[in-house]
């Protein structure tokens, strides 16, 4: 895999990406049996919730779990199912105008490519450090030989001796098992935006030193503006949902923080919690954002480059080309939800003013 390798070697292992036909058979009932452990444990907690009492401390205790492994089934729902357009956008990343024709195109590639890299072990890392934590701590304190689990789900069947331990091992699974899948698929769409960042770059560095022509410079900007159309096509229906789940699990997360003792290991593994949460979301928009000033800063590099030598018809089509990318690229639901810093900013208000609300409900 060229695009992205780390990423879809991540799904290859989980069983959700392949490419070739070979072992077929034994790849999909390893699929099929890895999402059957990861739904039993979400359906349990999905009946856990619904069925609880009117208890608000129990209800955010649930909710902000239940909600994170929800927009996680969403994702892969939304990978499985459209496959075949993750294949149309990898192969718009294979495409020759798309490579490198320069030492100093290679660098930009290379550059763009070790951010999404980086970042891609950067979440692995924290996120998987956090669910050790959460996984081990019930073992660590438990007292009297009683132990508890680590996710709180609904279970028709009694969890002592063996069936605890049977339960426990399905629960370690289902977490690194869903950190990895959530990691490269979150990942893999700041991963699509700053591989396109960097393909507007490449687009603004060959007008600025002329090494394609106006009209095949008017194509690649075109084709970068497709790419970016199709990345917000397959990802934004996941990411709107994610959002909205994310101001109430931020929300009940906090409010979680507030009954918990600061010593706790709850109170640390919820704060380990939440500043993932942050991140995932700060780096949506962060690279949303970077993706609306890179597509805008095209139209700027129009005045660097070699305009005054150009024929009326290629600087009608340079006018053209700079009205359009003054527009710039975002990754929005139909205007709204848009990936930049203020939506960020709205999130975090917003999750601070329901968190408000539920602490008055609470007293």
């Amino acid at each position: 895999m060229d695009i992205l390798p780390f990423h879809f070697r991540t799904l290859q292992l989980c069983g959700m990406w392949y490419e070739d036909n070979r072992f077929v058979i034994l790849k999909i009932i390893y699929r099929i049996t890895a999402m059957f452990v990861v739904f039993t444990v979400i359906i349990g907690q999905f009946i856990r919730l619904i069925t609880m009492q009117d208890n608000i401390d129990d209800l955010s205790d649930n909710l902000f779990i239940t909600l994170t492994f929800i927009s996680f089934c969403l994702k892969i729902l939304n990978f499985i199912i459209r496959r075949h357009e993750m294949e149309d956008l990898l192969h718009d990343f294979r495409l020759p105008v798309y490579q490198s024709r320069s030492f100093e195109e290679e660098k930009i590639i290379l550059e763009y490519s070790n951010t999404a890299k980086n970042i891609f072990f950067f979440f692995l890392c924290i996120t998987q450090i956090s669910g050790i934590i959460l996984l081990i701590m019930p073992i660590l304190i438990s007292t009297d030989n009683v132990f508890y689990l680590p996710y709180k789900t609904y279970r028709p069947y009694s969890t002592s001796n063996i069936s605890f331990w049977i339960t426990y091992a399905m629960q370690v699974f289902t977490s690194f098992y869903g950190i990895s899948l959530n990691v490269s698929l979150d990942t893999m769409t700041y991963g699509f935006i700053i591989l396109t960042v960097g393909q507007f770059k490449i687009n603004s560095y060959r007008l600025i030193n002329c090494t394609l022509s106006i009209k095949d410079f008017i194509i690649h900007h075109k084709l970068i503006q497709n790419t970016a159309i199709k990345i917000e096509s397959f990802f934004i229906c996941v990411i709107v949902p994610h959002f909205f789940f994310t101001l109430l699990v931020i929300c009940c997360s906090i409010f979680q923080i507030s009954q918990k003792p600061v010593a706790s290991y709850e109170f640390f593994t919820i704060c380990m919690y939440i500043i993932c949460i942050l991140w995932e979301i700060f780096f949506y928009c962060w690279f949303g954002n970077e993706l609306g000033l890179q597509s805008q800063s095209v139209a700027d590099s129009l005045y660097s480059s070699k305009w005054l030598s150009c024929t009326t018809q290629e600087k009608r089509n340079l006018w053209l080309a700079m009205l359009y990318a003054q527009s710039g690229s975002n990754i929005s639901f139909h205007g709204q939800c848009t990936l930049s810093l203020r939506t960020f900013l709205w999130i975090i208000k917003t999750s601070y003013a329901l968190f408000s609300l539920l602490k008055q409900i609470s007293n």
